[in-house]
């Protein structure tokens, strides 16, 4: 037979007695308010503490139970920092510092920039000058329309950059060389045609490796002014060509002239 025992429960006070066994392992009576007290007394023996010179608080040389060492905080002079323009120096003030004016100076930067100006040399914020702007076409080489807009030149390309192509078929342009410009491609609304100079006299040469070839789909027209010699030994440079209503004359050499009688039919 199993034999219950029920003990009842009770809330301790602070005068009750509670047994406490020693190092000895002999036991001794104690009240529970007696070891909170013994508790409470417990403490830091010695607390010192020393701040620096830019912070401050309450310095302590020895001290026990509740310490406290004030409010820490930084001792800074010279009033409160402003965010924008002020910085906590070295030597412990709120300094400003200096105003970027170019160079080799380093120093704060006003403010002022955009995505339309930009820091000058001088530490200033300036729009720039003599902007260039303006619109063109695709694959015509641009060109100043005036001293500071864009426009198209004469000259395009196109879209595989292989062919270069000056002026269009209603352009009416006139392409002159450079080197005193001695030489000119011409055209009008059913003409193209290459000019000489107009420095007297004039010359024009045509140079081929190997043969030249005229290919018109109508004549081969020579419409000159040239005087057509008097006599045989005339000068004219070989190979030159001239003719009146009677003759086709050739200079066969330097100075040297045969003619053709011309007829009709």
């Amino acid at each position: 037979m199993a034999i219950i025992y029920t003990y009842p429960t009770v809330t301790p006070s602070l005068a009750d007695k509670v047994l406490i066994s020693g190092a000895d392992n002999k036991t001794e009576n104690a009240t529970i308010n007696s070891i909170l007290n013994l508790l409470s007394n417990l403490r830091v023996d010695s607390f010192t503490s020393t701040f620096g010179t830019y912070i401050s608080g309450t310095n302590n040389s020895s001290s026990t139970g509740n310490v406290s060492i004030g409010t820490v905080d930084l001792s800074a002079v010279d009033g409160t920092a402003v965010a924008a323009t002020r910085f906590l120096s070295k030597d412990n003030t709120w300094d400003t510092p200096p105003t970027y004016t170019g160079g080799a100076n380093i120093g704060y930067v006003t403010d002022g920039g955009s995505n339309t100006t930009f820091l000058r040399g001088d530490g200033t914020w300036v729009i720039p000058d003599n902007g260039i702007s303006g619109s063109g076409t695709q694959y015509n080489i641009p060109m100043l329309a005036t001293t500071t807009t864009l426009g198209n030149s004469l000259l395009s390309q196109d879209a595989g950059a292989t062919t270069i192509t000056f002026g269009t078929a209603a352009s009416g342009q006139t392409l002159d060389i450079s080197g005193q410009n001695r030489i000119s491609f011409k055209g009008d609304s059913t003409n193209s045609y290459i000019a000489a100079n107009n420095t007297n006299p004039e010359s024009l040469e045509i140079h081929a490796d190997s043969n030249l070839y005229l290919r018109p789909d109508e004549y081969v027209v020579i419409n000159g002014v040239a005087s057509a010699p008097t006599n045989a030994d005339d000068p004219g440079d070989l190979g030159s060509v001239v003719w009146d209503t009677n003759y086709l004359y050739i200079a066969v050499a330097d100075d040297e002239w045969k003619r053709v009688a011309l007829s009709t039919w």
